[in-house]
């Protein structure tokens, strides 16, 4: 048998827990992440590269983590007036950015339609995130920066 040359450092992911939760019979982002880092690890059982805790599972969705400093906001074209008053209130309402949700019209991206109706997750959303930056995004959502510590150990390894 050849053996397998690969050709990256280390492999992870980013995904919603929100896409699985009635896919799979788990409860919680935690449980989706365990059950994701046994499969790569059942299948891939010699791939050293493989980030432990493979995955990271943002509990709702990534714009949760775009309240971590609501007037960033400021940076959407045209924002109506109130509008970062009525986002930071959300925020407010929240231990952590990764929280916000509490039904069908209110995951965080519908909370920041509400406010403005153009919102556009992939415009928006990646304009906005660059305005907070990862250190305000890493200091508000611990989840978030438990994954992105594991990645930054990488390179001790």
């Amino acid at each position: 048998m050849a053996k397998l040359s690969w050709s990256f450092d280390a492999v992870t992911s980013l995904v919603d827990f929100h896409g699985f939760r009635h896919r799979l019979p788990v409860e919680t982002a935690q449980e989706l992440e365990e059950r994701i880092d046994a499969a790569i690890g059942r299948h891939n059982p010699q791939v050293p590269r493989l980030v432990p805790q493979f995955a990271y599972v943002q509990q709702f969705e990534f714009e949760a983590l775009l309240f971590s400093v609501p007037s960033s906001f400021g940076v959407l074209p045209d924002l109506p007036a109130g509008a970062l008053t009525a986002l930071g209130e959300t925020a407010g309402q929240f231990s952590t950015p990764e929280d916000i949700n509490d039904g069908a019209t209110t995951a965080p991206s519908k909370r920041i339609k509400q406010c403005f109706a153009g919102y556009k997750k992939r415009l928006h959303g990646p304009a906005i995130a660059k305005q907070i930056g990862l250190a305000n995004i890493r200091a508000a959502c611990q989840r978030f920066d438990d994954w992105v510590s594991r990645l930054e150990a990488l390179q001790a390894s």
